[in-house]
């Protein structure tokens, strides 16, 4: 149990425990996967950790058990309405985002500096962008203000969602609570590439996108908790009009 964890319920790790409960008591496991035994050391005890969908295990896009309490943990410490866990990275978030947002035909306001999942799920999805670019500061790009989504929005009302991302590769961080009043006034919802931030939530002032009135985030807990693999969260913020289920639905989809 992480001291992330501290203060919440009972430190509780549900999928660990879940795991560490199907091996032990002399159970011998013959489940897919089949590589248990042949790591070598120092990774050799890692096997029994690798299970499938046995009873008791959950599963990803079904998950009413330790795979739900977990979600439902992490949404408590980030304060969302609802957390889901992808192990697709923020990729896979970022595709569900977009999803739930908009239609086939309909329009987003980019920021231009959106990462390469971000464009290749418009594409798939048939969004039609809507370009802010960046304003040049000495050779960095510069960060997006309220007042220029504001305008945007009331230059085009056909804008159904405002994407951001934020912290970006320089490792500048928007105004997310102004850009989501004005999201919010406009009445669009905000969503955060947040893959670089998921620590922001822990630093003395709480910086993250869900304390500061987006309404979709992603969260790379591999780039900057202690997470293996692609490991990431799909935020939903309190005021959120998306569902759980749909979510789920979008995630699996992709």
């Amino acid at each position: 149990s992480s001291p992330v964890w501290k203060g919440g319920k009972g430190g509780d790790t549900p999928i660990r425990k879940r795991v560490e409960a199907s091996t032990g008591g002399g159970r011998g496991g013959i489940h897919m996967p089949g590589q248990r035994g042949i790591r070598p050391e120092p990774w050799a005890g890692a096997g029994a950790y690798d299970i499938t969908k046995i009873r008791g295990a959950d599963g990803l896009f079904e998950c009413e058990g330790v795979i739900r309490r977990w979600e439902e943990a992490f949404a408590r410490r980030y304060g969302a309405k609802e957390s889901l866990i992808s192990c697709g990275g923020s990729t896979l978030c970022i595709q569900a985002m977009l999803a739930l947002a908009a239609g086939p035909g309909e329009k987003v306001l980019f920021f231009r500096n959106i990462h390469k999942a971000a464009l290749d799920a418009m594409i798939l999805l048939d969004i039609r962008p809507v370009w802010l670019f960046p304003q040049d500061s000495g050779g960095e790009i510069g960060c997006i203000t309220p007042q220029e989504v504001a305008q945007s929005l009331s230059r085009d009302r056909e804008i159904q969602a405002v994407y951001i991302t934020s912290p970006d590769y320089y490792g500048q961080i928007h105004d997310i609570g102004g850009i989501a009043r004005a999201c919010h006034e406009a009445g669009v919802p905000l969503l955060v590439d947040n893959a670089h931030g998921a620590h922001l939530k822990f630093l003395e002032e709480d910086l993250h996108p869900m304390t500061l009135g987006a309404d979709l985030c992603c969260d790379s807990l591999h780039k900057t908790l202690p997470a293996l693999t692609g490991s990431a969260l799909l935020h939903m913020g309190p005021g959120s009009p998306f569902t759980w289920a749909a979510a789920k639905e979008a995630m699996g989809l992709f």
